[in-house]
């Protein structure tokens, strides 16, 4: 990964990644990858300080910050580039959860390392054919 203006460049990927886009958003042609990136990190701001405040876990904070990612994902699959704040956001996240708070089931433990391969590996692990050429 190198650094350049603010954003981590990535080794281009083979592999297409599949997610399914909430159709009450913006069409992703109407939003650039600093629009969305933004929303990646409003879904990331409520999740955290829901994660850190007693009760349960923020089940639905949790659930828009995946389904954000995962818009930011599809709309930038083709840039060699991602947003340093997003990278940040996802980076380790399921060590965090599995360190942090007793309260994350291994469901969401999952999906948060499934994020790391999507945002970073460029594939989606939860989907048959779309495994890089190393898997088995």
């Amino acid at each position: 990964m190198l650094l350049h203006k603010g954003r981590l460049k990535l080794a281009a990927c083979e592999h297409p990644v599949r997610v399914q886009i909430d159709s009450r958003k913006k069409p992703m042609e109407d939003i650039s990858g600093d629009e969305l990136a933004e929303e990646v990190m409003k879904a990331f701001v409520e999740f955290d300080l829901r994660l850190h405040a007693k009760g349960r876990f923020p089940n639905t904070e949790f659930r828009a910050f995946i389904d954000t990612v995962e818009r930011y994902v599809k709309a930038t699959k083709e840039n060699q580039m991602i947003h340093r704040s997003v990278a940040r956001a996802v980076n380790g996240l399921g060590e965090i959860l599995e360190l942090e708070s007793s309260r994350a089931s291994g469901r969401e433990i999952a999906d948060a390392d499934r994020l790391e391969c999507m945002l970073f590996g460029g594939w989606d692990p939860y989907s048959n054919g779309d495994e890089p050429p190393h898997a088995i």
